[in-house]
């Protein structure tokens, strides 16, 4: 098997995180942060497949799952039911809740309530990417891809991986800018999602209501990325828009705060921001610290040679 054939499952997973990366328009996060986000939702297969593991020696389920799973039903769909429900659902859910809480929650990047949901997307397409690698790749038959399966997965269980995570994302980004927001419930109510997506998929009589269950939350999910977006402190006039304005080219005068040093360019959106910073205040894009321009009046100098501005001639370095 050629090992280049286990990235046929994740190029889905790539294409869905850079389609949810678009709706951060205002304030997007560094790529770095949420490439680090979406591999740290790979690893936390990981610790959810052992609390599943774990729950199946106290409450054997695991049999009847993956015989469901096949299409083929062996007795009563309780154990089923209580697995997708009690264990499955809440496991892999907490450890994708964890791979965001813990790396990345408390990061200045976190800095509008729609990053919530961004790495909640994030951290869910890695773990559904590796899924996808287990259940697309038939390793038995010498690593073929089941080109079904993955069309399959690619609409349903990619996205319904993002749904159930977004649930939590959204309380993640509304317990950033508010403590009492009851970030408990949205857990909660993600694993219940994620434990009706799994039951309605094993049960073969239910299996057609599984786009229903897509019909209704992809809207739902839409709302609360518009609702999370109306709330960033960086959309047009917003409070923080107010501080990151005075950095555009359009600027005429100086911005209040900032030395009449250096400004440096963004490759990305062409902001112009302080020497001092590392990433655009904009859009996240690193700074290209050789195109620097005056602090005073705007004009590109070269930083290399010269102390003072030729145009003006304010002190070039700040002190």
């Amino acid at each position: 098997m050629e090992w280049l054939v286990l990235l046929i499952p994740i190029v889905p997973g790539i294409f869905w995180l850079w389609v949810f990366y678009q709706t951060d328009r205002y304030e997007p996060e560094p790529m770095r942060l949420i490439l680090a986000t979406f591999a740290l939702g790979v690893v936390s297969i990981v610790p959810a497949w052992l609390l599943e593991q774990g729950a199946g020696r106290v409450f054997p389920f695991m049999d009847q799952v993956e015989a469901a799973a096949q299409g083929r039903l062996d007795g009563t769909m309780l154990p089923i039911f209580l697995g997708c429900f009690l264990v499955i659902g809440p496991a892999e859910e907490l450890c994708k809740f964890l791979a965001v809480r813990l790396f990345v929650y408390r990061n200045a990047e976190f800095d509008e309530p729609l990053d919530g949901l961004i790495y909640a997307s994030a951290a869910a397409l890695g773990f559904a990417s590796l899924e996808n690698v287990l259940y697309v790749i038939d390793f038995r038959n010498g690593g073929s891809v089941q080109w079904g399966t993955l069309v399959a997965r690619s609409l349903m269980a990619l996205p319904g991986h993002v749904i159930f995570a977004a649930t939590w994302g959204y309380g993640l980004g509304r317990k950033k800018f508010n403590p009492r927001y009851p970030l408990w419930a949205t857990l909660i109510g993600a694993s219940m999602l994620h434990g009706t997506y799994d039951f309605v998929l094993m049960y073969p009589p239910l299996r057609p209501l599984c786009l229903v269950f897509m019909a209704v939350m992809v809207p739902v999910m839409v709302r609360q990325i518009r609702a999370l977006r109306h709330d960033s402190p960086f959309k047009p006039g917003g409070a923080r828009a107010a501080e990151v304005a005075p950095f555009t080219r359009r600027a005429a005068e100086r911005p209040p705060g900032v030395p009449a040093g250096l400004l440096t360019a963004c490759g990305g959106c062409g902001v112009l921001s302080r020497w001092e910073d590392h990433y655009c205040p904009v859009c996240g894009v690193p700074l290209d610290k050789r195109v620097v321009f005056c602090g005073r009046c705007r004009k590109p100098i070269d930083h290399a040679s010269d102390p003072f501005c030729r145009a003006c001639g304010t002190a070039i370095w700040p002190k």
